[in-house]
């Protein structure tokens, strides 16, 4: 007895504690959660709830009837709170351990006050709902005086906010602020006129400060798609349908682009709340007996945000399966060379790509490209790089015609940027390697460990710029067993966190490690990287190419 005693002393100092206008000054805790969100914050673990909003749970032979019976009496409330807790012990309540599982039950009535003006005087009359709500766990004692508070506070503080803030609004003074709780903007519209709005609404339209007892006309407020829908939208609505919904594009008040997504719902005035039955809605003349039928909330929500990055989204997926088509699925076979290569783009998507080719001729062409930054742009110069040189590698082979070519075609387009590029080609018996570069690094070849080719970038231009073409061109001879190695200038100027960049590393690590098979020494040169950079972010796409003269 003593601990009912005390959780009804609880029950009755939070209601005196929290009132409509405290409540309503938390809303800012809650801003944009969903009612089941901010219970699972706020709630002690191991503890649910169960609203009862329906009628015939607590008449005569409803599931909750005994409890009910105890807490009111002819529409009286003589107690505020009731239960068990054990349940399963318990045979009054053991009907609801078997049905549900539920060993403590505690039984309270949630109260919440709406202050409104009937129109026959400008005196404030209070309305109290009275809804039952059942706290429960599946453990018996589970909870206590502590417990129950933070349980009893909490629910009343989200159900205020997230559930009635709606119904308590429309003739209220002092809830006017459980609108501005609501995510989005919200009105409450019949088919003519706005009864009220929230603060997200008044933003957003530019609307007057609220003043009580005055209406918006619908026409006032809204394009002419948005109110044709609604009209449309109140006259279609059968009996049965709950809410509708559609998106339009709008501009806000201060003419920039917006992208709504409107859904109309039937505002069922007196589902929670108990208003006298004199009180009426000035300018139509709206009594509260049809109020369930003529009143709608809408809810206007900004998704341009949503819609751009939805957009931008399948941009990226576009580009991406574009960016996957550009890079060869298998490298080829060839009893001369020995071929390993890897891309790891930056971001969702890259501006690095290569090719290898092996003509019918027995030469081995090999192609690496890196378009400016990273990402969409990036992406699309590098397919048309990719493009261009697939064209044109049927028809020549040598480095001068082949970069010329592709430079060509990269200035043809608008779309802004550059693309340097490497291009290598062998000739059949390995002997031979001649090159062209634009803006890229030099290849580096090592034989038996030793550099016998690496130098600083030569002078030359990426592709796609819009000056005079200047590319370099040089060739060596190479004999079996060499490796040449090309690299993305991602991979070569990665940076740890002392701005140290991975080149001098790289080379040490190739001329330890140039025996190994060549997809080991790949996979080294990557893992190298990872570590060589830490934590550092990766700013640049990284690319590796490397080509083995097989022995003879």
């Amino acid at each position: 007895m003593e601990m009912w005693k005390s959780l009804e002393e609880i029950k009755i100092a939070i209601d005196k504690d929290l009132t409509g206008e405290s409540l309503s000054d938390m809303y800012h805790l809650i801003e944009s959660q969903s009612f089941p969100a901010v219970l699972d914050k706020l709630m002690p673990p191991g503890i649910d709830i169960t609203i009862l909003f329906s009628a015939e749970d607590v008449l005569e032979g409803g599931m909750h009837e005994i409890a009910a019976n105890k807490l009111f009496k002819e529409g009286k409330q003589i107690a505020h709170v009731t239960g068990t807790m054990d349940a399963q012990a318990d045979s009054e309540y053991r009907y609801l351990y078997d049905k549900f599982g539920w060993r403590t039950i505690v039984y309270a009535s949630l109260d919440l006050v709406q202050y409104s003006i009937p129109s026959e005087t400008s005196e404030l009359s209070v309305y109290i709902i009275n809804n039952p709500v059942i706290f429960h766990s599946s453990e018996p004692d589970a909870i206590d005086a502590n417990n129950f508070k933070t349980a009893f506070a909490s629910l009343k503080l989200a159900l205020t906010a997230m559930v009635l803030r709606m119904a308590l609004t429309i003739t209220g003074v002092a809830s006017l602020r459980y609108l501005d709780s609501i995510p989005g903007a919200l009105f409450i519209v019949t088919k003519k006129f706005i009864y009220d709005y929230n603060k997200t609404a008044k933003t957003l339209y530019r609307l007057p400060k609220r003043q009580e007892n005055r209406v918006v006309s619908l026409e006032k407020v809204f394009d002419a798609n948005i109110l044709e829908w609604i009209h449309r939208s109140i006259s279609n609505m059968a009996p049965e349908d709950e809410e509708v919904s559609a998106i339009f594009k709008s501009k806000r008040a201060d003419n920039t682009k917006l992208i709504l997504e409107a859904v109309l719902r039937r505002f069922k005035v007196m589902t929670f709340s108990r208003m006298h039955e004199r009180m009426r809605f000035y300018h139509e003349d709206i009594s509260m007996e049809h109020a369930d039928e003529l009143f709608f909330a809408l809810f206007l929500r900004d998704i341009t945000l949503q819609r751009e990055s939805e957009k931008l989204r399948q941009e990226i997926m576009l580009a991406e399966r574009m960016q996957r088509h550009l890079l060869p699925e298998s490298l080829p076979l060839s009893d001369k060379f020995d071929v390993a290569a890897d891309c790891r783009s930056a971001g969702n998507v890259g501006g690095d790509l290569y090719d290898v080719v092996l003509l019918d001729d027995g030469k081995l062409a090999v192609f690496l490209a890196d378009a400016a930054g990273h990402g969409i742009d990036s992406a699309l110069l590098a397919a048309v790089a990719s493009g261009a040189f697939r064209a044109v590698i049927d028809q020549v082979t040598s480095p001068r015609a082949v970069l010329h070519a592709i430079d060509n075609a990269l200035r043809k387009i608008s779309h802004p940027g550059f693309v340097t590029a490497a291009y290598l080609i062998f000739d059949a018996n390995g002997n031979r390697l001649e090159y062209g570069l634009a803006g890229h690094p030099s290849p580096v070849i090592l034989r038996e460990g030793q550099f016998i080719h690496s130098h600083d970038p030569p002078e030359s231009l990426p592709m796609g710029v819009k000056l005079p073409q200047l590319h370099y061109f040089a060739s060596l001879d190479i004999r079996p067993g060499d490796l040449i190695t090309v690299f993305s200038d991602g991979l070569i100027d990665t940076r740890n966190s002392e701005g140290v960049t991975f080149e001098k590393t790289l080379h040490e690590l190739l001329s330890i490690h140039f025996d190994l098979p060549l997809h080991e020494l790949l996979k080294a040169v990557f893992t190298e990287s990872d570590r060589f950079r830490g934590n550092v972010e990766v700013e640049d796409d990284l690319t590796a190419l490397l080509i083995q003269i097989k022995p003879d």
